[in-house]
């Protein structure tokens, strides 16, 4: 159930589509073989320092971070790009696209990216899936995350929602992206708010 290795570059420059319509990663040169303490992942220094995809953990350069969180960070930023066909912090931004270290101050203090009207204000169960996904990637904490398992089941029961036409309510959606539902405040009211 532990992840065995962390990519570390997650970006839409690595993500590839087969012949069979099937995303693939590639580009693993820094990735990393997990190493384990029992139940607990080792940790590691930040490898190649790029704020525009990297996580606040990472920006903030932590000794020992959970790579495997990390990369759910990054997946946020590919999720983001596939539902908005747009790299987070360029073309949505109304200043215009945010500099790479100013990105950075940005994710430290929690901030988050430009999303458009339409998929905040959405009523359909799947682009409401798709922005909390992206929410709950984002969360500047890591211990708020859900891991890849957490969040492609997330995603897949949401999916089933869309297939059986399920009436669920945004309250319903938002809670499958939760870690702890009922502990912490609702992100995308801190994203709007912010």
């Amino acid at each position: 159930d532990n992840a065995t290795l962390t990519h570390n570059d997650l970006n839409m420059a690595n993500v590839v589509v087969s012949l069979d319509g099937r995303l693939k990663l590639n580009d693993f040169n820094i990735g990393v073989l997990m190493r384990w303490n029992g139940s607990q992942p080792c940790g590691y220094p930040t490898r190649f320092h790029n704020p525009l995809w990297k996580s606040p953990e990472e920006i903030r350069n932590t000794t020992y971070i959970n790579p495997a969180l990390s990369d759910v960070y990054s997946l946020g930023n590919l999720l983001f790009y596939i539902m908005t066909k747009h790299q987070p912090w360029t073309h949505l931004e109304p200043s215009g696209a945010v500099e790479g270290e100013e990105v950075g101050r940005r994710k430290l203090k929690g901030i988050l990216p430009t999303f458009p009207d339409r998929f905040v204000a959405t009523n359909k169960t799947a682009t409401q899936a798709m922005l909390y996904a992206v929410l709950s990637c984002y969360r500047t904490n890591q211990a708020e995350r859900l891991s890849a398992r957490e969040l492609a089941s997330a995603m897949d029961k949401a999916l089933r929602w869309v297939r059986v036409r399920h009436p669920a309510s945004r309250r319903h959606v938002m809670q499958l992206f939760e870690k702890h539902p009922k502990k912490h405040k609702n992100i995308m009211m801190e994203h709007q708010t912010s």
